[in-house]
């Protein structure tokens, strides 16, 4: 399911192999040589550090390898240790093929300014990771720790101690029976954002409007990713095509079940922007006090706190928008030849994009207008070779 160990550039191939946008292997022009210079933090996905190489300070950001229930995996206990089963998710939605898969298309797309700039993925050799765990020797180890998720990273003596906690990483060998490598990318190293002013709101809002005409959504908008002004985190991300954006993809689906991935759909789309206005409410409360750092931008017409409204004059469908039907990203990229040139240009972004309108039963609609965190409402399996919805919430 993992990346072999590399014997040679060669079998650096572009990543995650499935239909879709890929990420280039880092282009060392030579032999691997990384410089750890710097631990900078962990979250649930992945350990970012940063350094040296040949020369020029990135952050490279190398994933844990998380246990199922972090990503979008099969939910059915059949499939949870089914090899077959976890690889038709991993490409699509495992955290390091997210974040391969969005920065490819912003590459192929050549937007690649809407984002933190990313230079290519990282298969990390033992030198190089033994290097690592010695340099941070003195980082707590749990926070060090590549081979389970990371939410618990303040819970050590209750989660990493537990003696029933299960390895991931050794779960699936490479073929020769060594540990898969540690998996990275590498990206532009830069600041986090501390301010936040109308301008600047204005521009993470157009931002997450030009990367959904990209056709990638649930972008985990919040403060902690926002880079030098830059989203930089897509280690979540639904990139199209996917299987909750291509029903045709698995032939045996009801037209509920398609009706149902469609919400799916809008429903992350929706998400990026309910997002983007809890972080401008949170930015408020915290400066209610001074007028001129209240942030007067907001994505949805509700806000956040949306105004509540009695359930007796709430109808028994609504019809909802959000700015972006992600599945119209084609008319965006640029279109070439076997060669590898262009033939035909590609449509500008749009600063104004035609919005996406979805009707739905009072009670998603409700859900999606009044929920702080709105989660996906549809679980997974492996059925005959396909992916497929499981059960409805």
């Amino acid at each position: 399911m993992y990346p072999e160990r590399p014997q040679s550039d060669a079998d650096l191939v572009p990543l995650p192999q499935c239909d879709g946008p890929k990420l280039k292997a880092f282009d060392f022009q030579g032999p691997q040589q990384i410089e750890f210079l710097d631990y900078l933090g962990s979250g649930t996905h992945a350990i970012v550090f940063k350094v040296n190489i040949r020369g020029q300070i990135y952050a490279l950001k190398l994933f844990r390898f998380t246990s199922d229930e972090s990503w979008v995996s099969p939910a059915d206990e059949a499939s949870q240790d089914d090899l077959e089963a976890l690889s038709a998710f991993y490409p699509y939605s495992e955290p390091f093929s997210c974040e391969c898969r969005a920065f490819g298309r912003l590459q192929e797309a050549g937007h690649e300014e809407l984002a933190t700039k990313c230079y290519g993925y990282v298969l990390l050799d033992d030198a190089h990771e033994n290097a690592m765990m010695n340099k941070f020797a003195h980082v707590p180890a749990h926070k060090l720790n590549f081979n389970y998720d990371g939410y618990h990273d303040d819970d050590e003596d209750d989660y990493y101690n537990d003696p029933n906690l299960r390895d991931m990483r050794s779960r699936f060998l490479c073929s020769d029976g060594s540990l898969p490598p540690l998996r990275g990318i590498v990206k532009e190293f830069g600041q986090s954002e501390e301010d936040l002013d109308n301008k600047g709101a204005k521009r993470l809002l157009r931002d997450i409007k030009h990367i959904q005409q990209l056709g990638i959504t649930a972008l985990d908008i919040a403060c902690r990713q926002i880079i030098s002004g830059k989203l930089s985190d897509f280690s979540t991300a639904v990139t199209v095509p996917h299987f909750v954006s291509n029903p045709e993809w698995n032939p045996h689906l009801t037209p509920d079940w398609k009706s149902d991935l469609e919400l799916e759909l809008f429903t992350l789309c929706y998400m990026d922007y309910r997002s983007f206005d809890l972080i401008v409410h949170d930015w408020n409360e915290e400066h209610k006090d001074e007028k001129k750092k209240q942030v007067k931008v907001r994505a949805l017409p509700e806000g956040w706190p949306p105004e509540r409204r009695r359930l007796r004059n709430t109808p028994a469908r609504e019809r909802l928008y959000t700015y972006v039907d992600p599945r119209n990203y084609k008319k965006y990229l640029p279109v070439t030849d076997r060669r590898g040139r262009i033939v035909k240009r590609k449509e500008a972004l749009r600063r104004k994009p035609s919005l996406w309108y979805i009707e739905c039963e009072a009670a998603p609609a409700r859900r999606l207008k009044e929920l702080e965190e709105i989660d996906g409402g549809i679980h997974w399996q492996y059925q005959n070779g396909h992916i497929a919805p499981l059960e409805r919430e």
